[in-house]
C-alpha cells in the first residue's frame, strides 16, 4: 500500500511547496523537492536534491527492507521492524536494491523496484512486513512510502526476491 509519505512527496514535487513527513525515525521533517536558491540572478546553490530507493549492498536505512511486524497498514506508516543485515542467527543478508528502467508495452507502464534478501543462516526465518523507502539526500533522511504485511518464511540458506511494481494502464 502507497502510505501518506509517498503523497505528499508527489504534492511537493508538484508544486515546489514544503511538506512535512515523518521520517523512519518518526521525527518530522520539512522538505521541498525541486528546490533551489537564486542570489543575483545566478544559481547560487544547488542541493543535492536525489531521491532514491537503490540502496547498496548491507545497507536497511533505504531500499526494499523487511520486517517483523504484522500490526496492519496504515497510511500515517513512517517506518517497520527492519530484520537486521548480516549471517548471524535472526539476521537476513540485503543485497543491493535495483531500481529497473521503465517499461511502456501496448498501454501498460511499468516500474520495478528489487531487491534479493538471503537467509545465510541454519534456521529460517519468519519476515512479516515488506517496505519501500526513499533517501533524501539533501538531508540524510529516509521516508517509509509503501509497506504491506504478508508473512512468509525464508528457509535456511533461501533467498527472498522481494519486488514493488507500480503499474498504469492507460
Amino acid at each position: 500500500m502507497l502510505l501518506k509519505n509517498y503523497y505528499l512527496i508527489l504534492g511537493s514535487w508538484f508544486s515546489y511547496r514544503s511538506v512535512t513527513l515523518k521520517d523512519t525515525s518518526g521525527t518530522e521533517r520539512s522538505i521541498i523537492i525541486g528546490l533551489y536558491d537564486w542570489c543575483k540572478d545566478v544559481t547560487s546553490n544547488y542541493y543535492d536534491l536525489r531521491i532514491r530507493a537503490n540502496s547498496p549492498e548491507g545497507n536497511t536505512d533505504y531500499g526494499i527492507v523487511v520486517g517483523t511486524s504484522d500490526m496492519p497498514v496504515s497510511p500515517d506508516d513512517c517506518a517497520i521492524s527492519v530484520i537486521p543485515h548480516g549471517t548471524s542467527s535472526g539476521q537476513l543478508y540485503y543485497h543491493p536494491t535495483e531500481v529497473k528502467e521503465v517499461v511502456v508495452s501496448n498501454n501498460v507502464i511499468e516500474q520495478e523496484i528489487t531487491r534479493s534478501i538471503s537467509n545465510e543462516t541454519d534456521s529460517d526465518i519468519e519476515v512479516k512486513e515488506f517496505g519501500l523507502i526513499l533517501r533524501y539526500d539533501a538531508k540524510g533522511y529516509n521516508f517509509l512510502i509503501a509497506r504491506e504485511v504478508s508473512p512468509v518464511t525464508v528457509p535456511a540458506h533461501g533467498v527472498l526476491e522481494v519486488t514493488f511494481k507500480f503499474r498504469t494502464v492507460v
